[in-house]
């Protein structure tokens, strides 16, 4: 294993032990070279975190502020734990529920935000770096927002009803009142 390598995943093992790893002892972190950044998996039991991901993180930026993307990125995917419909959304075949993917999507950024302690001003800087970083910031996904929706989103301020109604309203779905209550409302300092 190079040095690289080891430096990134110290990283991670850093940050899931001093901030994660008691609140979530049944969740495992598993290194990769597929292509996945950080993700969920088996049965919301693991998070896979993709090992070049983390080397382009600390060959990038000052060590602080990788520090803060892993926290983020990790709180990310524990947030979608409890996360409503979650795998539902997986391949959704419905407008409605390609509306909760991007809804859950929007909710896991603020969560993940909030499990790391990250301040509003820290995020919405890993939002834009995740933007900056991405090969098409402007794509939205089935499941996904855009990078630069995703930073319109992060720079709202908090997650509650009315940036659910944004988010409904940027994507043209007219009953935002269904996801309202979806999530409790996250401020972030």
């Amino acid at each position: 294993m190079n040095n690289s390598r080891k430096k990134a995943r110290k990283l991670v093992k850093d940050v899931w032990n001093k901030i994660y790893a008691e609140r979530y002892p049944d969740v495992h972190l598993w290194f990769t070279k597929q292509s996945v950044g950080f993700s969920l998996f088996l049965y919301r039991k693991v998070i896979l975190i993709e090992d070049e991901h983390v080397e382009k993180i600390l060959s990038s930026v000052p060590f602080e502020f990788a520090e803060d993307i892993v926290t983020h990125s990790l709180g990310h995917e524990l947030t979608h734990m409890n996360d409503k419909d979650f795998w539902t959304t997986d391949f959704p075949v419905t407008k409605r529920l390609k509306m909760l993917a991007k809804i859950n999507e929007v909710h896991a950024d603020y969560g993940g935000a909030l499990l790391g302690k990250i301040t509003y001003k820290d995020f919405v800087k890993i939002v834009a770096y995740k933007m900056n970083v991405s090969k098409f910031p402007s794509k939205v996904y089935c499941t996904h927002p855009s990078w630069v929706q995703r930073k319109k989103y992060a720079s709202y301020g908090r997650y509650d009803d009315d940036l659910v109604r944004i988010i409904c309203d940027d994507y043209k779905y007219n009953n935002p009142e269904e996801f309202y209550n979806l999530y409790e409302r996250i401020d972030l300092e």
